[in-house]
């Protein structure tokens, strides 16, 4: 699936904005070394930020009264690479670290790849009051106890146009693992192929998040194949849930927490030895579905949609709702879904209340006068009425 590109109206997310922004460091090589050799790398300009001090001639000390800033020179890390090659920061033994409030913007989640080669965690943000945001990159083959890709042990992180992809763990959170105390924003991402051997085979998370036009595919673990949440208070908007694999409870999603979803689609997904191939939830849960479409989903036994009952408005739950092509794993809706014009346009709104604009993959989100169930609008004409 390819990913577009977000538009932005500011540089800085909102919560970023009273901020200011005081050191710079723009990265033009490819290499994951500190050292004085006249070029900037990744992991020079995180330690330069982190520490508040010039660890190499080639970049200046951060600063700690704000948010710092990492680009990257996308000519000079082509000229590098060279001509038609990828371009991959290969790290060699360490994960990188963010221990400071700093913005990374990077060229773009198709152009530019960090990878741990199987030697390390990808990448962990750590420490109470740190906030981060990381955008514009893919995150692959990490491999730690918990997070394989992304552990997050700070105050916020936000993840915007990123993939996390190819990622594993020994114990949770294969792509992602975000602790207590913590929120995770995810904007525009894709969590993919990753693997965990407790819970969460995409992201498992123990705190606070908003998760809006994200992708979790293809991930395994032994509870919640995608996602395993405990405690967790999470809105999830626009989101596809598919193709996950759980080897025990919630093939799609393992819940424990306050949860709410709200033109989302989780299908496809497969519990190898419970009834809950979709969601399972429980355990002082409480479950909030508008506008869904839970589908295609298996388990072992007579429930493996969504387990137990949950509060529905608007939704299609065990009804295949005529996807283009689940079979191939297209889950956006055929010509003549159920799905079409079947939602409840009062409740197809954002975590702020604000009505949706666009679906999860960027078009406009009412094609017609009503709201389509599903993380995807139909948008190959009128469908048939919901009514």
């Amino acid at each position: 699936m390819s990913r577009r590109s977000p538009s932005r109206s500011a540089f800085l997310p909102e919560f970023l904005e009273p901020r200011l922004l005081l050191t710079g460091y723009v990265v033009n090589s490819l290499d994951d070394i500190v050292a004085s050799d006249g070029v900037v790398t990744l992991r020079e300009a995180l330690e330069a930020a982190n520490r508040n001090k010039a660890v190499t001639a080639d970049v200046s000390a951060g600063n700690p009264f704000g948010f710092d800033e990492v680009t990257f020179d996308l000519p000079a890390l082509q000229a590098q690479a060279g001509p038609g090659n990828p371009l991959v920061i290969r790290l060699t033994g360490s994960e990188l670290e963010i221990t400071s409030d700093l913005v990374v913007t990077g060229p773009g989640a198709e152009m530019l790849t960090i990878d741990a080669v199987g030697l390390s965690r990808v990448l962990t943000v750590r420490y109470t009051g740190t906030e981060a945001v990381v955008r514009g990159l893919a995150i692959t083959g990490g491999v730690a106890t918990s997070g394989g890709g992304v552990y997050h042990g700070g105050q916020t992180l936000t993840l915007e146009d990123v993939v996390v992809e190819g990622n594993q763990a020994y114990g949770s959170g294969g792509g992602i693992y975000s602790g207590q105390s913590a929120t995770l924003r995810l904007t525009d991402v894709v969590v993919r192929n990753n693997s965990a051997a407790l819970g969460g085979g995409g992201v498992s998370i123990r705190t606070s998040g908003t998760w809006t036009n994200v992708e979790i595919r293809g991930n395994t673990a032994e509870t919640g194949g995608g996602v395993s949440a405990s405690g967790s208070q999470l809105s999830l908007v626009n989101v596809l849930v598919a193709d996950n694999t759980a080897r025990g409870n919630g093939g799609g999603l393992y819940l424990s927490g306050q949860t709410r979803l709200t033109n989302c689609t989780v299908a496809g997904n497969e519990s190898l030895s419970s009834a809950n191939g979709g969601i399972c939830y429980g355990g002082y849960s409480r479950l909030v579905l508008n506008n869904c479409i839970v589908a295609l989903n298996q388990g072992v036994g007579s429930a493996p949609e969504v387990s137990p009952l949950a509060e529905y408005g608007y939704n299609l739950i065990g009804i295949d709702p005529g996807f283009q092509d689940a079979a191939n794993g297209d889950y956006r809706l055929g010509a003549w879904s159920l799905a079409i014009n079947g939602g409840e346009n009062a409740s197809a709104i954002d975590p702020a209340g604000d009505p949706l604009s666009t679906d999860l993959q960027g078009l406009p989100r009412v094609m017609d006068d009503r709201v389509d169930l599903g993380a995807y609008e139909y948008s190959g004409g009128a469908g048939p009425s919901g009514e």
